[in-house]
């Protein structure tokens, strides 16, 4: 359920990343303290993790190995596809 502009985010954000690792769709039981743990088990240090919902909001999650997570909403995003 996400929006074309969020799929193109995406694609741009694992384009700049030089060694991006592209996932598979996560359980849409997973909380947000799952997230450190999913970083862990793929062996990164560092993920970003977006979530949408209704197809409108999106948020965006930064989890670092052994440190925070951080939660934002995204607004205004335009890409150059």
């Amino acid at each position: 359920g996400i929006s074309q502009k969020g799929r193109h985010l995406m694609e741009d954000l694992r384009l700049l990343l030089p060694n991006s690792v592209k996932e598979k769709k996560l359980d849409k039981k997973m909380k947000v303290s799952d997230v450190p743990i999913i970083t862990e088990l793929a062996g990164c240090n560092a993920t970003i993790l977006f979530e949408c919902r209704k197809k409108q909001d999106m948020y965006i999650y930064f989890s670092i190995k052994n440190g925070p997570t951080l939660k934002g909403y995204l607004t205004n995003v335009h890409t150059m596809k």
